[in-house]
């Protein structure tokens, strides 16, 4: 159980992806979340609230994914990011990690695998 009560904006188009994240993986550990249901809304998000770290879809309406973290690198605003997709060639994963993902989920996912790579990356970023 996470007693920080970090905050982490997920960036899904999926209603049923957004609704699984949310209610079964961070409300549930002490996560506040954040929600957008497109690229546009989520970099618009990330940069008015400056949330401990994002989940972003690779795949989504107005910005892709990689825009979205392109468009916050380009802004120097470091926050980490971590990747799920049902989608994603090798070129788009190692694009992904030039851009300074932490890690890279394929859809479905596991909970289990994606909250512990959270709370390693919470961790890491508490200890910079």
């Amino acid at each position: 159980m996470n007693v920080g009560g970090e905050t982490i904006l997920l960036v899904e188009d999926s209603a049923e992806n957004r609704e699984f994240m949310v209610d079964y993986v961070l409300v549930p550990n002490g996560y506040q979340a954040l929600v957008a249901p497109n690229g546009r809304q989520g970099l618009d998000l990330a940069l008015a609230r400056t949330p401990d770290l994002i989940i972003l879809d690779f795949k989504l309406p107005e910005l892709s994914g990689i825009d979205v973290l392109t468009e916050l690198r380009e802004r120097h605003v470091d926050i980490p990011v971590i990747f799920i997709t049902a989608y994603g060639s090798e070129e788009d994963i190692v694009t992904c990690f030039r851009l300074g993902v932490k890690d890279y989920f394929r859809k479905p996912f596991d909970a289990e695998r994606i909250l512990a790579t959270i709370r390693d990356v919470l961790s890491e970023k508490q200890q910079q």
